[in-house]
């Protein structure tokens, strides 16, 4: 019980601040949908997407491995060391990220090229330094700087756009503002650059680092032909128009997601200081069935909560991405599902699990999402990227129950059905008061889950409490 208490103990200090991103976010996108067309909120959209590939390219995920292998140190030394390693195969990467961008510049014709350019340094820069956070169990530090991170960003968003009529330019500005800002707090409390300068680079722990990574890089690659490829079909098959409308819905649909991003931060520091425990698989299995069980009835649960939200949430301009919701959420909820089930397999430090799984889940989106699209627009290129977002999450299932014979419960995998009901009840049903009582019914049905999975009585914990404080009381 005390690995699960220390388990909620850091996802709520992670809560507190993506949370907050989250939300401001979530709230900005009427901003958006009101104040720019959907033709350049899609140009935007498709070169962030092509931005972000070449970042995890260029840089090798090396954040990923610097992060694994802090919690292999021995001293607080070390860890600084491993660092510093990280950030000599960022600058490395530069170089890397600079060719990549000048092609694509070339073959795709970037708009505003300065802004997109130093937005991809800074991104990954931040990339970076929050990994560093991570390392050092900075949690509040890593939480804290994100929420400034959004925060800043928002502010700037709105005063470019609203007051200086800024447009397209804005978003990449107040992105930059924000990294830096989170960049510059996390160096300030860490203050790696001062021990950089004389640190002399470990030439095997790169070595070490890079072969963890490069599969993970790889992976990156194949991931981007899923969600990545996607957009560049719906953009060049149907139009910046149609794109636009798609990164709307992805942005609404990414809401199912706010709790298992938290989950996930918590359980990559969990997963990794239980590494070389015997009886880890155990609590593998427990924290799995926990996150696909939240997962499950977060989804459920947002989805009918996004049919009530948005006709206040979006412009008109964008009011067809309705349609497309409810399935990107179903998409959405399953890769994040086997981005949790990835940590395991770095844990093992065995990322060729992770390249098999996402290669396979790419080939299917790059086979049939453009006949998707052609035959039924958008809405039949996100049911393409849906399908291949479970067949991802279902082999990495099936990887987990070989490997390490860890699997999921029966009454997880029935818990799919209310998916399938809010899904009809978001097609079907406008009742207010209908919606929110099968909401009350989810709630119930998750609490009741999440007793069985914890293997705990909250009548009884709440009964026990009660009992202390009379006691209490009558000293």
């Amino acid at each position: 019980m005390s690995r699960i208490k220390q388990f909620f103990q850091t996802a709520f200090t992670y809560f507190a601040g993506n949370i907050f991103s989250k939300l401001v976010t979530f709230f900005m996108i009427p901003l958006y949908t009101n104040q720019l067309p959907p033709a350049e909120y899609g140009d935007y959209d498709f070169v962030v997407t092509i931005i972000t590939f070449f970042i995890s390219v260029a840089f090798f995920q090396i954040w990923d491995g610097m992060f694994r292998f802090s919690f292999d140190c021995k001293d607080l030394e070390e860890r600084y060391e491993i660092l510093c390693d990280a950030v000599v195969i960022y600058i490395a990467g530069i170089f890397v990220y600079s060719f990549l961008f000048y092609i694509a510049l070339h073959i795709l014709g970037f708009q505003n090229p300065v802004y997109v350019f130093f937005y991809g340094l800074l991104l990954g820069l931040q990339y970076l330094y929050s990994f560093m956070a991570r390392a050092f169990l900075k949690n509040k530090l890593f939480a804290y700087s994100g929420a400034v991170n959004t925060f800043l960003a928002a502010l700037c968003n709105l005063v470019f756009i609203l007051k200086w009529k800024m447009g397209i330019q804005s978003l990449y500005l107040a992105q930059m503002f924000g990294c830096l800002a989170q960049i510059i707090l996390i160096e300030f409390s860490l203050k790696v650059l001062k021990r950089l300068v004389r640190h002399k680079p470990n030439l095997r722990r790169i070595q070490q680092m890079l072969k963890f990574s490069i599969p993970l890089c790889v992976s990156a690659i194949s991931y981007w032909l899923l969600s990545g490829f996607t957009k560049l079909v719906i953009n060049r098959t149907l139009g910046s128009y149609e794109n636009g409308i798609y990164a709307v819905a992805n942005s609404l649909a990414n809401t199912a997601i706010i709790a298992v991003n938290v989950f996930q931060f918590a359980w990559n520091e969990m997963a990794y200081m239980i590494a070389k425990e015997a009886n880890r698989k155990a609590t593998y299995k427990k924290c799995v069935d926990l996150l696909f069980t939240t997962v499950v009835f977060g989804c459920a649960a947002l989805c009918i909560g996004m049919k009530v939200l948005f006709p206040y949430l979006v412009g008109r301009e964008y009011s067809s991405a309705s349609e497309t919701v409810p399935i990107l959420m179903i998409g959405v909820s399953a890769n994040a599902v086997a981005g949790f089930l990835g940590t395991l397999f770095m844990t093992e430090k065995k990322t060729s699990y992770i390249l098999i799984s996402t290669v396979v889940a790419a080939g299917i989106n790059l086979v049939f999402a453009k006949t998707g699209a052609v035959l039924m627009g958008i809405w039949g290129a996100v049911l393409v990227l849906a399908f291949s977002f479970i067949m991802l999450m279902l082999i990495r299932l099936a990887q987990l129950k070989s490997s390490f014979q860890v699997s999921l419960s029966a009454a997880s995998y029935g818990s799919c059905v209310t998916i399938v009901v809010s899904f009809l009840f978001y097609k079907f049903i406008d009742s207010i008061f209908l919606l929110f009582l099968y909401v009350f019914v989810l709630a119930v049905l998750y609490i009741w889950r999440l007793q069985r999975i914890l293997q705990i009585n909250l009548a009884q914990i709440i009964q026990k409490n009660r009992i202390e404080r009379q006691h209490r009381d009558e000293k």
